[in-house]
């Protein structure tokens, strides 16, 4: 499967956009709002679904023109229309560009059918910035003039790491709502060595 982390290079930190993949039939495509709509994405003249680092998933786009123009791509734009565009696959992983943000590329094939303006094949992009406690949504920002579909997103899948404490040897992702749970752990007493030394490890507790 195609990665979706990124390493900055000059850190060495990775940040991954996991949490920002659509994967079963359960979870929806992001809709990317038009920067001029309201709230609720109302207004604009098309919508784009996406997904990161994968496909879209089959519903709600799975029907009609839906189903042949745009399966197995990672950005639709679907008109009021309701003409379906393919605005790339996803082939590539995440990057950091020139000037430090995380961006995602989707692309076609050279030799696609369907063209843009009758000379180019469309693609698209997503800037990613920090955004602290949200996933937040993708919001398309303009088209170049040779097709390429621009959107940026805030979200905290690119944010530096925040330190989290639970209790009862549990602790809960406030954004994402995962639970991890290391309560069947506690307790255990786990013995390594290295470089001359012996180290205890214990787990929600202090070895004795």
């Amino acid at each position: 499967p195609l990665g979706c982390s990124v390493e900055d290079p000059d850190t060495g930190r990775v940040y991954h956009l996991d949490d920002l993949m659509r994967s079963n039939a359960v979870d929806e495509n992001w809709l990317a709002r038009n920067a001029a709509d309201d709230e609720d994405g109302a207004g604009g003249a098309f919508n784009f679904y996406i997904n990161v680092c994968r496909p879209l998933v089959p519903a709600p786009i799975d029907s009609g023109e839906l189903s042949e123009v745009c399966r197995g791509s990672g950005v639709c734009q679907v008109n009021q229309d309701g003409r379906a565009y393919s605005g790339g696959f996803a082939m590539h992983e995440p990057v950091f560009d020139s000037s430090g943000d995380v961006v995602l590329r989707y692309s076609l094939p050279h030799n696609y059918e369907t063209r843009c303006h009758k000379d180019f094949v469309r693609s698209a992009s997503i800037r990613f910035t920090c955004l602290e406690g949200t996933l937040g949504h993708p919001v398309f920002v303009g088209e170049t003039d040779e097709c390429e579909y621009m959107f940026e997103w805030a979200t905290s899948a690119v944010c530096e790491y925040q330190h989290l404490q639970g209790d009862h040897c549990r602790v809960t992702d406030p954004e994402t709502g995962s639970v991890f749970d290391l309560s069947p752990m506690a307790g255990l007493l786990v013995e390594t060595t290295g470089d001359g030394y012996t180290y205890e490890l214990a787990v929600c507790s202090s070895p004795d």
